[in-house]
């Protein structure tokens, strides 16, 4: 392993070289380091692990890697002889080196696909390994939904799991017969470094908006991390697929248009992309089975190709990322999507999910949309749908706590655009007091369309059954935030809650009335 890491340039210096030779565990948590293990450390995000290299010494451990020199080296000073140190340029990306070593480097036995955007990678992720089951290729998808493989589930903690599962479970799959992978992309793990290690046959950039700035800080430090993969992350016959919206501002990070770089989309103009190949889209009929399209293929080489059929998901976004994953089945399979299986595609969890309707009851979607965005491109489809019925939109939501609180007003205005009635709930408080939450959403409305359109309820399941039952009986429901989420964080405490359980609760009641 270390041989490894002087390979990747990682290592500047250690006292002793035979500490990775046996088994060792590695573990970024003190509390978790033993005689065996190697304990990581980094500055994170609310403390620097370096702080807690005592700890570890005094629970046994004895192999230490970090990228804080002087902590190092008064470590080295205080422990004579007593443990073993490595100094690296970049201790977050040497955990992800070690561990892909660990697991016998699995990435590089797989196609790897990777998908990033402030919304969009779920369903992308999820459309492009359904058409991937459809043939003889085996894809494992890990990302907000969990890890899926055939028929087998895993949950994750997050959408791009850390070095110490990541590797592993790249390694458990591969063993179990995936030859490829798809995998949601984070601007976390691109800027912690977590998938260091991988270079990517494919990368899709599907939309970009506010998000995270609790975390990075600025949106330009935002795109700069989510622009990495693009950079930095891609194998050197990579097939690159953005969006038009953010094709402009990837070519300004220092992104090389490449032979097999696609800019697709719905709606754009052409002439600005005369050097990349082209996909574009017509909506030809929506109903309650999906969305029937039409998909135009451009290559700069070659005839134009035709692929017509119906997919089984809701609204222009999702067309966008569907076609996003045809573009990653093209490259890892070789060959266009047959429109035949389209059909076939199980819907997106949580994303514009159709809760099954009642007999004179709303229309009920359930949608993770939890930005600006998001709830701005949701609503377009659920306003659709209620013109189409000569009806009213109903919009439920809030705003996650511990997260970006400047979001929070932008999120109100978002949803006061195409909604006749809004009611401001709670999301996931987490350690914030929901009513204070509900404060800065209500401070984004307008005061005219707060007062005539807008209620709060603070509490999330008794919104939901007020919207579903006092909605008329051809309105639209749109449940925004949660999505497939299968609980609810209040007070730091988890407790089970499904938005499509709930809903579908709430329309029974309804139904008994």
């Amino acid at each position: 392993m270390v041989q490894g890491l002087q390979q990747a340039g990682l290592l500047l210096w250690s006292d002793g070289l035979s500490a990775f030779q046996g088994k060792v565990h590695l573990t970024a948590s003190s509390k978790d380091a033993g005689p065996a293990s190697c304990f990581i450390m980094f500055k994170g995000t609310k403390a620097d692990s370096h702080d807690y290299g005592a700890d570890a010494l005094a629970r046994g451990c004895r192999v230490f890697l970090g990228d804080n020199e002087s902590a190092m080296e008064k470590m080295r000073a205080d422990y004579p002889g007593e443990a073993t140190l490595f100094f690296v340029k970049n201790a977050r990306a040497s955990w992800a080196c070690l561990e892909a070593l660990a697991n016998g480097n699995p990435q590089n036995r797989m196609k790897l696909a990777a998908v990033t955007g402030t919304n969009g990678k779920t369903s992308t992720v999820w459309l492009m390994r359904g058409l991937l089951d459809q043939t003889n290729y085996a894809m494992v998808s890990l990302g907000t939904l969990g890890m899926y493989f055939k028929n087998q589930y895993v949950p994750t903690s997050h959408t791009s799991p850390d070095p110490d599962y990541l590797y592993p479970a790249l390694a458990h799959a591969l063993a179990a017969g995936a030859d490829c992978c798809g995998m949601e992309v984070s601007s976390h793990s691109l800027a912690q470094e977590k998938i260091w290690p991988l270079h990517f046959d494919f990368a899709a950039f599907t939309s970009f908006s506010r998000d995270h700035l609790d975390f990075h800080g600025t949106e330009d430090n935002y795109f700069a991390a989510k622009a990495k993969l693009f950079t930095k992350q891609l194998s050197n016959d990579a097939r690159v697929a953005l969006h038009h919206s953010v094709a402009g501002r990837i070519l300004s990070s220092g992104f090389k248009v490449s032979p097999d770089s696609w800019v697709y989309g719905l709606d754009f103009s052409p002439q600005p992309w005369a050097e990349w190949n082209q996909m574009s889209a017509t909506i030809l009929k929506e109903s309650s089975k999906g969305t029937e399209i039409e998909l135009t293929l451009r290559p700069r080489v070659g005839e134009p190709v035709l692929l017509q059929g119906t997919i089984p998901v809701f609204g222009s976004v999702f067309v966008e990322n569907f076609m996003a994953a045809c573009l990653g089945f093209g490259k890892i399979s070789g060959s266009w999507p047959d429109p035949k299986t389209w059909s076939g595609l199980k819907p997106v969890p949580g994303r514009m999910e159709l809760v099954p309707p009642i007999a004179g009851g709303p229309f009920v979607f359930v949608d993770y949309a939890h930005t600006p965005d998001a709830i701005s491109q949701v609503s377009v489809f659920a306003r659709k749908i209620a013109d189409s019925r000569k009806s009213k939109l109903w919009c439920v939501f809030g705003c996650g706590g511990d997260r970006d609180q400047g979001k929070r007003a932008l999120m109100a205005q978002a949803s006061a655009v195409n909604s006749d009635r809004v009611i401001v709930t709670s999301d996931n408080p987490r350690s914030e007091d929901p009513d204070a939450i509900i404060d800065q959403i209500m401070g984004g409305f307008s005061e005219n369309y707060r007062n005539s359109h807008v209620e709060r309820i603070s509490d999330r399941a008794a919104a939901i059954l007020h919207a579903v039952g006092h909605a008329g009986k051809d309105d639209v429901v749109l449940i925004a935030g949660k999505g497939h989420e299968a609980f609810q964080e209040i007070a730091g405490r988890k407790t089970p809650f499904d938005d499509r359980m709930v809903a579908a609760d709430a329309l029974a009641t309804r139904k008994k009335l």
